[in-house]
């Protein structure tokens, strides 16, 4: 799983695409982005989804979860949430195959 934080926009481009590829190197089978603290996506940050995906095996995926409606619009817009399974904050975890990262969050 990668963790974005803030805003995903020019500046922060070249940080997200090494974690992602990263994330590709390490051949899981389901690549997670959580999403849940990112307060801004540009082009710059959709690019980098676009281009991960692009290049991931047909037998492996790129998912993006608790995803800030904020957020959400700029994915609507763009059409990714037509390329990449999506699952917004609030809405019910979709995938039984990947565990809730969620779940294993311990109470302070």
């Amino acid at each position: 799983m990668v963790r974005a934080r803030g805003e995903l926009d020019r500046s922060s481009e070249l940080e997200f695409r090494q974690a992602l590829e990263e994330a590709v190197a390490a051949e899981a089978t389901v690549l997670l982005v959580d999403l849940g603290e990112v307060s801004f996506l540009d082009s710059a940050g959709l690019s980098v989804l676009v281009g991960v995906k692009r290049r991931l095996e047909l037998d492996r995926d790129l998912r993006l979860c608790q995803v800030p409606r904020r957020v959400m619009r700029s994915l609507e817009l763009s059409g990714i949430t037509k390329l990449l399974p999506v699952q917004a904050v609030g809405d019910p975890w979709p995938w039984s195959d990947v565990a809730d990262p969620g779940e294993h969050l311990e109470a302070i």
